[in-house]
Order: C-alpha cells, then structure tokens, then sequence
C-alpha cells in the first residue's frame, strides 16, 4: 500500500508537486490550474483511508509492514467490519473498499501529473493540428476542441478513445479533457447505451487491431467503464479472497 498504483507514494508526489507549485504561485487560486476541488476532496477522503490502513497494517505486524498480506487482511477487515460474521467477506469488503481508493489515487495523480507536464511544454514551442470537428491535438495529446460540446454530443465520450486506438501516435489525453469526460460521465445512462451510434462506436473500439486493451483500461481507470457497462462497474474493485485470484475481478475480466 506504499509503492504500488495509488498508494503512499502517489499521495506523495501530489503533495510534492503541489509543494513546489505553492513556493512559485502563493495564490491559492492558481491550484485550480493543476487539481480540481473536486478532486481534492476525492484525494483527501482515500488518504484516510489508505492511512488508517497501514496504521492497522503496523500495529497487526508490530513493525513496519506495507505488504497486506493474506493473514493481515482477515485480521483488520475483522476490526474495522467487528458486525460481519462471515471472515471471508469482510476481507472481501476490506479489499474492495482498498481497490476502488487506489484506482482514484491513481487516477487522480496521472491526471495531476499530466497537467503539470502541459504547463512545462506550453512554455516550448508546441505542435498542434485540427483532429476533425471535434478534436484536436496539442503536442501529441488529444483534446476536444470546445469542451461544452460534450452537454450536447454525449457520443464523444466514447469517440475519444476509438480516435486513440485510430492514432497511435498520440500519448494520451490532455488533462481539461480528461476531467470533462470524469464530470460528464453521468450521461452515460440507460438511453445513451440504447442509442445506434454509441454501440456501433463501442464495437468499433472493440475491433481495433491496436491499443485495445490499453484505452479500456483507461475507461476503467476514468470510471466510463464501469458506466457503460453497469455489470462490469459492480465487479470493479471486487476480491474473491483465496490463493488463486490474486488480482481484482475486473482485471481478470
């Protein structure tokens, strides 16, 4: 729980930035530049979390310990759930809670991470080019060319990462549109999965012969996953507790 994704360490290096940025621009304002207010409380909530764990984690070891080992689990998961009677599932709720704090850690450090590496190379001289009538990239990350569009064209949600797969060339996602896709993912309802378009572009992301399995794993990251795919956001994060599966059900799925 300290070196992995969306652990210790990640917390870490978000202070660390934020440290440094504060020393350069002592308006409080200018945070908003590189981590939302939405995504600090996300942070601050998971911090708890993740620090009352290894509290528990040291205390049950008697010395420093940042492995969750199988006898570790039962033992807290019995202290923090005291009313489940059933070991087992208290490790399972234990490890589900734990996996959905690190995935938003994760995230929310790839995306803080992101957007001080924009504000580094805005300052060099970038290249841009118009993408079609809804996107465009900026120094080999992909944007929307006017974020509102999004109220309107809920399809892009899902476009964005078949024109990633449509061009390897570009590194990822630029970090404003990032966040508006995370804002907007609420109107990845019952009627946007109805709709032709959206499942065609899904099947179509399915079908790509290159970077497939590495823009739904962004999806799952960003939480766009688990909305388009109801059964698949219930099992993300989810433990069955026993020595053949060691990774969550979602990346096994």
């Amino acid at each position: 729980i300290k070196s992995s994704p969306g652990g210790l360490r990640d917390i870490h290096t978000i202070n660390w930035l934020l440290l440094n940025y504060s020393r350069k621009n002592h308006e409080v304002h200018k945070f908003k530049e590189v981590i939302t207010s939405s995504e600090a409380k996300e942070l601050d909530k998971n911090k708890f979390w993740i620090w009352l764990l290894r509290y528990l984690l040291h205390k049950e070891a008697g010395r420093e310990e940042d492995r969750l080992l199988f006898h570790f689990q039962i033992s807290i998961a019995n202290k923090l759930f005291p009313n489940m009677n059933n070991s087992e599932a208290a490790v399972e709720k234990l490890m589900h809670k734990y996996f959905r704090s690190a995935l938003s850690i994760s995230e929310i450090n790839a995306t803080v991470i992101q957007s001080f590496r924009e504000k580094i190379t805005k300052q060099k001289k970038g290249h841009s080019k118009i993408l079609d009538k809804n996107f465009k990239v900026v120094n080999k990350l992909i944007e929307l060319r006017s974020p509102e569009t999004l109220n309107k064209k809920s399809s892009l949600i899902l476009e964005i990462f078949v024109k990633l797969c449509e061009h390897p060339e570009l590194e990822g996602i630029n970090s404003n549109t990032l966040r508006k896709l995370k804002e907007n993912k609420h109107l990845i309802d019952s009627s946007f999965r109805k709709k032709k378009r959206n499942t065609d572009l899904f099947i179509k992301l399915l079908k790509s012969e290159r970077l497939m399995v590495t823009q739904l794993e962004r999806m799952k990251q960003l939480g766009i996953l688990g909305r388009y795919l109801p059964e698949f956001g219930k099992v993300t994060g989810k433990m069955q507790y026993d020595l053949f599966h060691i990774y969550t059900v979602d990346a096994h799925t």
